[in-house]
């Protein structure tokens, strides 16, 4: 019989192409996991721009023949509405001319 020694020496090289193997599969596991985690970081910081660039941005809306302006910011919330005297002469009773409405 070998001595204890030899036997344990024989299955460690035996082992360590394996262990070898199995540390790098593990190490590009490591390596995806960071980078994955680096592009969430990168999606999220980007996700927080657009939404300031959104809050600062302003849109105007016209109804057919600008009659009437509305204003509203980035995140959809009204800021102003412009009625010009044309618009006023016809009334409340024909606002529903100057605005599409979707029905659903």
């Amino acid at each position: 019989m070998a001595p204890r020694s030899a036997v344990s020496g024989h299955l460690l090289s035996s082992l360590t192409p394996r262990l070898q193997k199995s540390s790098r599969i593990l190490g590009n596991m490591q390596n995806l996991f960071e980078t994955v985690k680096k592009a969430q970081m990168v999606a999220q910081v980007e996700a927080v721009r657009v939404q300031n660039e959104l809050e600062a941005a302003e849109f105007d809306g016209y109804c057919e023949g600008e009659l009437i302006k509305a204003t509203l910011s980035g995140n959809q919330q009204p800021i102003c509405i412009e009625i010009t005297e044309t618009a006023m002469e016809f009334g409340p009773g024909v606002s529903h001319f100057f605005f599409a409405t979707n029905r659903v």
